[in-house]
């Protein structure tokens, strides 16, 4: 099945995830809709009728996203989980580039992911 957006836009690919963050131009909000695709999964940024390309995950099955902002620039980064953990740096044209040292290995498949602020000084 193809998930809609508002109007009629689509996205192709079977839907996993609506990921809620600070991803727009000066960490304005906006939102990210993961899907699974033959090659991988992708993410896509949706504004109303509108669906970008932001990510393509390839040979890689992430149940679980996350957004926060993990490198202090004021929009959010992205942590995606599955049978590993990836670390996604989003960059000022709006892509995202794996952060250093990602993927990292796990024993056990991620089911959830969950950010906060562990210091209460950001949000």
């Amino acid at each position: 099945p193809e998930p809609m957006l508002s109007g009629t836009s689509s996205i192709p690919g079977e839907p996993l995830a609506l990921v809620p963050g600070r991803f727009g131009t000066g960490g304005a909000g906006t939102c990210l809709y993961a899907v699974r695709e033959v090659e991988g999964t992708a993410l896509y940024e949706c504004r109303g009728r509108e669906a970008t390309r932001r990510l393509a995950i390839e040979g890689s099955d992430p149940v679980a996203f996350a957004a926060l902002d993990i490198d202090g620039d004021g929009d959010d980064d992205l942590v995606t989980g599955g049978d590993e953990l990836r670390v996604w740096v989003h960059l000022p044209a709006g892509e995202f580039q794996e952060a250093g040292e990602s993927p990292y290995l796990l024993d056990s498949r991620v089911a959830a992911l969950v950010a906060g602020s562990l210091d209460e000084r950001g949000p």
